[in-house]
C-alpha cells in the first residue's frame, strides 16, 4: 500500500482516500496502542475514526459532500470492509496463516485419517 499522503486535503476528496488513511489508522491502533482490539469492536473503531475524521476535516475547511457524519461513517466501514476482504482474498490465494504468538504456526484443520493409518503400518 501506499504511504498516507502529507498533504491533508487529499485525505477528503473521495470516501476512499478518507477510508484508506481510516484503515491506516487502525492498524496502528491494533498493533501498537490496543493490541487486544479484535471482532466486532473493529468495524465499530473504524467507523468512530471515520467519523470523527470527516468531523475534524470539517472544521479544517474541507466540506465533504454530504454531512461529515454519513461520510465519515462511510469511508470507515469501507475500510473495515476492504480489510476484511483483501484478507479473504489472501486466505483464498494461499497466504500463510500468520504465526501464533508462540511461534508455532497455525495449521488448518485437514483430514487425519491418512495419519492414522500411516501409523498403523509401522
Amino acid at each position: 500500500m501506499e504511504p498516507i499522503p502529507p498533504d491533508v486535503s487529499t485525505w477528503f476528496a473521495d470516501a476512499a482516500a478518507l477510508a484508506a488513511v481510516v484503515a491506516f489508522a487502525v492498524t496502528f491502533i491494533r498493533k501498537h496502542l490496543w493490541k487486544g482490539l479484535d471482532g466486532p469492536l473493529v468495524p465499530a473503531v473504524s467507523a468512530l475514526l471515520g467519523v470523527a475524521l470527516s468531523y475534524a476535516g470539517t472544521l479544517l475547511g474541507y466540506q465533504p459532500p454530504v454531512h461529515p457524519a454519513v461520510y465519515g461513517l462511510s469511508a470507515g466501514l469501507i475500510a473495515s470492509g476492504a480489510t476484511d476482504y483483501a484478507r479473504t482474498l489472501l486466505k483464498v490465494v494461499g497466504a500463510k496463516e500468520p504465526k501464533k504468538e508462540g511461534g508455532e504456526e497455525t495449521k488448518p484443520a485437514g483430514d487425519t485419517r491418512k495419519d492414522a493409518d500411516r501409523t498403523r503400518l509401522m
